[in-house]
């Protein structure tokens, strides 16, 4: 199964964002369901970014169901006709939840680890998103010392960290399985949250290029690590350490990589970045509409990059630069000393993921 023409320069003037060739409704629904920005497709093979536009045709029209929370888009996509990049963000959208989580008193709790399960920072900022985000949770009004008024639970694996203990990429992927197993038998062993749920109020945050990995290797003794949500770099919808829907895709820290370890540097150089992938699942899609940000190459495609390019270039690139522009401080680990949590501040990145992580659990009291 293949896409095609990934991006809006596939069908100009419509919604449509790729095509799958053979399009059977099963296959068409199981990739429209693993690509967040995808709003429902047509039973002949074209992908939708929206559903809002309709025209009758020889096809039928299938729309996405979702549920209430996972509809707060916030992107300037529009099928009014009108220019894109100039719609309003509906920002206001993202402060009223914002405002109802911070009312709910969402805490997470931080498991404190023994001496020898903590390992050093790595220096390479490439990998500097595990430490960022851990820093500024721990900074945050989300951050509690009391497990029992906590709705998520944060396990502290180091996958970097583990990495870089080792020379070489094989050895540095089993130092970090094994850290991750030892961190979850500390876990499970010492407090008695974990059974609670068997993991599902439980997250992990993994910023090198092994994903979410370490939590597969870690099932191999406790089955239910798999219940875990993963916040990872590497977010590849037929990759089966990532699960849909359940992880998250986080947004570099500056300098730092998804597949591409410079998709932020492009970003604040007011770059496009390009992407050749056909199943990468985009940072916090529900809130960037990455078909106006990026242009997306399918992989069979790679040979005919510069003519894509070209035919962009003439047509779109003033429209996506504006776009990221306007929505680049969504994909930025703003450091609580740069900017406060306050309602009708910029919303950032740590912001949104701890958005994601609240829908993933309700809010729940306990």
């Amino acid at each position: 199964m293949g896409i095609r023409g990934i991006g809006t320069a596939s069908r100009a003037g419509t919604s449509d964002y790729g095509h799958v060739r053979k399009h059977s409704k099963e296959e068409l629904q199981r990739v429209c369901d693993a690509t967040p920005h995808c709003a429902g497709f047509n039973t002949n093979g074209w992908l939708k970014t929206s559903t809002a536009k309709r025209v009758a045709g020889a096809a039928d029209l299938c729309v996405k169901r979702q549920v209430a929370e996972q509809r707060v888009h916030v992107s300037a996509a529009s099928d009014t006709g009108s220019d894109d990049t100039k719609a309003p963000l509906q920002t206001d959208v993202v402060a009223d939840v914002l405002g109802a989580l911070f009312s709910r008193h969402l805490r997470v709790y931080m498991y404190p680890l023994p001496e020898s399960l903590q390992l050093p920072p790595t220096r390479d900022y490439k990998y500097a998103a595990e430490a960022t985000f851990t820093r500024m949770l721990r900074a945050s009004t989300f951050s509690t010392d009391s497990p029992e008024e906590a709705q998520l639970f944060f396990v502290r694996v180091s996958c970097a960290e583990a990495r870089f203990t080792q020379r070489d990429r094989e050895a540095g992927q089993r130092a970090a399985d094994a850290h991750a197993t030892a961190v979850l038998a500390h876990v499970q062993q010492r407090y008695p949250y974990w059974n609670r749920t068997q993991g599902r109020d439980h997250f992990f945050v993994c910023g090198h290029d092994m994903g979410a990995a370490p939590r597969t290797a870690a099932a191999r003794m406790f089955p239910s690590a798999r219940n875990m949500i993963a916040l990872v770099n590497t977010a590849d919808v037929t990759e089966p350490d990532y699960v849909v829907h359940k992880d998250i895709s986080l947004p570099p820290h500056v300098g730092d990589g998804c597949p591409t370890p410079r998709l932020m540097d492009a970003i604040w150089a007011g770059c496009v970045p390009v992407f050749i992938a056909d199943h990468y699942d985009p940072p916090l899609a529900k809130y960037v509409d990455w078909a106006l940000l990026a242009v997306f190459i399918a992989e069979a495609d790679a040979a005919h990059i510069k003519a894509h390019l070209e035919m962009d270039a003439r047509t779109m690139y003033a429209h996506r630069s504006a776009y990221i522009a306007r929505v680049r401080d969504r994909l930025t680990w703003w450091d609580p000393a740069q900017r406060q949590h306050t309602m009708g501040r910029s919303t950032s990145a740590f912001d949104l993921v701890m958005l994601e992580l609240a829908l993933r659990v309700g809010g729940r009291r306990r």
